[in-house]
């Protein structure tokens, strides 16, 4: 299982270096900084579900 990773890994890396030659697609989706911002109410609510779903979770185990 191993090997196949790092053949497929191998693979990817070899097609990517030989199609793109370090280029940036045209057809590529742009990743921005602001995209991924979240708001500290937000920040706050996934850590109290996070600490909520870990309290259940030892509690069923």
């Amino acid at each position: 299982m191993g090997i196949t990773f790092l053949l497929t890994v191998a693979v990817m890396l070899l097609v990517s270096k030989l199609e793109g030659r370090g280029a940036d697609d045209e057809k590529g989706i742009e990743l921005k900084k602001d995209m991924f911002r979240t708001t500290s109410s937000f920040n706050v609510m996934a850590f109290a579900v996070m600490i909520m779903v870990v309290a259940l979770y030892s509690i069923f185990w």
